[in-house]
Parts: structure tokens; C-alpha cells; sequence
């Protein structure tokens, strides 16, 4: 018991000398710099606090600083900025309005490429317009320009050009600017067959459209044919028939039969029906006064005669051993034949004959027999009859007449011949020629017979050619 209270007490005694000691230790020492930790982070919270306030009020001093040196830019640059922006909008107006003005040109130029296609010399200019006005497009309006040119290259192709001009809308920069003018430019080309033809039967339906029959030679390999019936003869060979010519090409097929010989180039059968290229010609304008009188007038006896255009009523009868010029111009046979018998000569330079009626009834036709020597050059291009030698009315009745060349005429045409609701026939020992220039016979049934000697010299020749015009937009 003794020595546990003694260590009892020496226990108690080192406990003080230690709280002592420790007590001395603080009061003597300077406290160590090191963060305090309070309970759940108040202090950190504090000081972020009062940081976070500082650079707000460092950031709301730099942005009036900035504004107050921006402001007056933008003052200054308002007016340039509002300027631009009415610009844009202006212009992507402008871009819009010039992009249907193209769509007009290119529409106005393929209307009048395919009038001129189409053989209407004269109405192209009226297909542009009408076109341009159904796409929106008044060539008469105020601010608007419409140009219609035409011209002709190498080969026959035919170039269409279409200028158009409008003044543009402006919505906001008409402030400060003056009319702003939007153009529009389109070029469209006529172009020339790829197979040429010289003899064109249009005959839809019927056999024998084209037909060579009997002792018959054609030698005319430059000159093609086309039929366009869908019968199985539309185009016939009978007899003793020699023919050598270019591509033949029928809408339905050919017949031989007897002692044939059928040279060509290119056969097709079964093709597509060929343009008539005289179809929408219209010759209603050279029906007018008589030239000598109501009735037919006739020339006889020989010597020279000279004949002067004019529309002659009851046709015109030519007979007797002469030589007849006529001068260049139309001929309009109104209410009877264009009759040629006898011998001698006819020759005429740039002439057109008309066959027609202006009653509706007793349409002239063409007929020669006997052995005169004609020589006939149609009218150059820019005449109101250009490559045109003979011209019958399509409204001719398609049965009871026909046009005939027959006996031992000898016909030199250099020109078109178009006779399209009758037959064309030449007989005996007749036929139709030209050695140097361009024939083109056309009429709704062809019959051959002789020795006819087609020539297809057609480069630069007024006369419309025969096959299936292409139109094509070139700019």
C-alpha cells in the first residue's frame, strides 16, 4: 500500500511538471503559420465570396470601358451596314429576276427555231413574242427590250438570237442608286437533215406512194427518197425499172416486182414519217385581180413571147412551136391548168407558179404533154416564193385530178415542186432533171416513169430541204 500511493503521487507530480512544460512551450514559442480548418469549409466559402465579387466588378468595369469605345463605331458604321444589308437584298432580287429572264430567252428562241424549222419564213418573230409573253414577259412594257435576230451559216443551219432586257426591281437601294438594267441572251440552231431527200411522198396510208413503173432509169445517187405510208408497198418498183439513188427510207416497206435492179445507199424501213417542210406555208396572199381578163388566156403560133407575173383567172394555155420567156416573179393560176403542149422552149429565171382557187373550187393543175424544153429556176432566197417553182394549193381535192408531165417533155428544174393532196406523175417518155442544180418533188402520190435524172446540188439553194429538221439550244 505504501509504495502504491507512492507511485500514486509521483504519477501526479509528472503530470503537472508536463502540464507546466507545455504551458511554458506556448507562452515562449511564436505559433506556426498553417492554415485553420473550421468545421464544413466556411472560411474557403468566405474568400471565394469576396474573390468572385472583385472580378465581377473588374469585368462590369471593362465592359463600360469597351462600350463606351464601340458605340460611336457603330454609330459611324450604321448607315454602311444598312446599306449592305439592302444591297443583299436587292441583288439576290436582281439574280433571281436575271435567272427567269433566261428561262424566257431560251424558250422565246426555241419557239422561233422551230417556226423556221417548221418552214414559216414569217412568223417566227410572233412565236417569240408569244412565248416570251406566256412566261411572263412583255416585250412592249415599259423598261423592257426584246431583240430577234437570225442568221444563216455554212451548211444551211440557221442561227435564232434572242436579246431580252428589263429593268430590275429595286426595293431599297433606289435610295441611292439609279435603274439597274438585268439582259439575257439565247441562241437556238436550225439544223439540216442528216440523210437529205429530194422526192417526198406523204401518203400516209395508201400503197404505191412512190412508184417507179415500167422502163424506167433513175440514176441519182446523190438524191435519197422518203415515203411515208405505213403500207407494205408504200414504195413500189414494176417493169424494168433500174434505179441507183441515195437512202431510201419508208414508213412501211417496198414491193419489187418484174425485172428490178435496186441500188441505194441506206434502206430503212419502218422509220418514222418524214417533215413536210412546206406546211405551214400559206399562199391565201396571191390570190388578187386577174391579169387579162376572167377567162384562160392562151398563148399559140411561134416566135418569141415574153409573159409578165400576175394572177391569171382560168389558168394559162400554152401551145404551138414557140419560145416562151417569163419573167421573174409569182404566177398564179386561179380556177384552171397551167396547159403546156406543143414544142419549143420555156425558160424562166426566179419564177414561182401558183395553183389554186380562189372560189374553193376548180383548182389549177399542172399539165404538159408534148416535147417542149423547159428550163425553170425558182426565186432566190429573201423572195416572197424562195426555192419554190411550182406551188399547189393543199386544198386541191385529193381524187379527180392529178398533175402530169408527159409525152417527151424534157423538164430542167432547179427548185422545189409541191404538190401535196395530189399525184405527181410523169409518163412517156418524160422527165424531170437537173443537171447541176436542186430538185425537190414533193406531192402526196409520186409516180415515175421515164428517165428521170434527179439532182440533190442543194448546198446554198433556197429551196426548204426534206428530212427531219433538228432544233437545239447553243447557248
Amino acid at each position: 500500500m505504501e509504495a502504491c500511493k507512492m507511485v500514486e503521487g509521483g504519477k501526479k507530480r509528472f503530470e503537472k511538471k508536463r502540464r507546466g512544460a507545455l504551458q511554458s512551450l506556448s507562452m515562449t514559442h511564436e505559433p506556426v503559420n498553417r492554415p485553420v480548418v473550421m468545421g464544413n469549409g466556411v472560411a474557403e466559402m468566405q474568400f471565394i465570396s469576396g474573390l468572385g465579387k472583385k472580378i465581377q466588378k473588374k469585368i462590369r468595369q471593362y465592359k463600360k470601358d469597351l462600350h463606351a469605345a464601340v458605340l460611336p463605331v457603330a454609330a459611324l458604321l450604321f448607315p454602311v451596314i444598312l446599306g449592305m444589308a439592302a444591297l443583299g437584298v436587292d441583288a439576290g432580287s436582281w439574280l433571281v429576276n436575271q435567272r427567269n429572264l433566261q428561262n424566257v430567252a431560251d424558250a422565246a428562241a426555241l419557239a422561233a427555231a422551230w417556226e423556221i424549222a417548221r418552214g414559216d419564213k414569217e412568223a417566227y418573230e410572233d412565236a417569240a413574242e408569244k412565248e416570251a409573253a406566256h412566261n411572263g414577259f412583255n416585250p412592249s412594257a415599259s423598261g423592257n427590250g426584246m431583240t430577234i435576230t437570225v442568221t444563216e451559216g455554212a451548211g444551211g443551219h440557221k442561227t435564232v438570237r434572242v436579246d431580252l432586257t428589263q429593268n430590275a426591281t429595286l426595293y431599297f437601294t433606289s435610295l441611292f442608286m439609279g435603274n439597274v438594267d438585268i439582259a439575257a441572251a439565247a441562241e437556238a440552231e436550225v439544223g439540216v437533215p442528216t440523210h437529205e431527200f429530194c422526192v417526198l411522198g406523204l401518203e400516209q396510208v395508201e400503197g404505191s406512194t412512190v412508184e417507179v413503173v415500167g422502163n424506167v432509169t433513175v440514176d441519182s445517187p446523190a438524191c435519197g427518197i422518203a415515203v411515208n405510208s405505213s403500207a407494205d408497198d408504200a414504195f413500189r418498183l414494176q417493169g424494168s425499172v433500174e434505179i441507183n439513188i441515195g437512202t431510201v427510207q419508208i414508213t412501211g416497206d417496198y414491193h419489187e416486182q418484174g425485172n428490178t435492179s435496186f441500188t441505194y445507199a441506206t434502206l430503212v424501213t419502218n422509220a418514222p414519217r418524214t417533215d413536210d417542210p412546206y406546211e405551214n406555208w400559206d399562199i391565201d396572199e396571191y390570190k388578187g385581180d386577174c391579169t387579162g381578163g376572167e377567162s384562160q388566156q392562151s398563148v399559140s403560133g411561134g416566135g418569141t413571147i415574153i409573159l409578165s407575173p400576175g394572177t391569171y383567172c382560168g389558168g394559162l394555155k400554152i401551145s404551138g412551136n414557140n419560145n416562151v420567156i417569163f419573167e421573174p416573179g409569182v404566177y398564179v393560176m386561179d380556177g384552171g391548168d397551167f396547159d403546156v403542149s406543143g414544142g419549143g422552149t420555156m425558160t424562166g429565171d426566179g419564177v414561182s407558179f401558183v395553183l389554186t382557187s380562189s372560189t374553193g373550187t376548180n383548182y389549177a393543175n399542172l399539165d404538159i404533154t408534148g416535147g417542149k424544153t423547159i428550163n425553170f429556176t425558182a426565186p432566190e432566197k429573201g423572195d416572197e416564193m424562195e426555192g419554190v417553182v411550182f406551188f399547189q394549193d393543199r386544198d386541191a381535192p385529193k381524187t379527180g385530178s392529178e398533175n402530169r408531165v408527159l409525152g417527151t417533155a424534157a423538164i430542167d428544174i432547179d427548185g422545189a415542186a409541191y404538190f401535196p393532196s395530189q399525184r405527181l406523175r410523169f409518163g412517156g417518155n418524160a422527165s424531170v432533171s437537173s443537171t447541176a442544180g436542186c430538185v425537190k418533188l414533193i406531192a402526196r402520190i409520186v409516180n415515175f416513169h421515164g428517165n428521170p435524172n434527179i439532182a440533190n446540188n442543194c448546198e446554198g439553194s433556197a429551196a426548204l430541204p426534206i428530212g427531219t429538221l433538228y432544233v437545239n439550244l447553243t447557248m
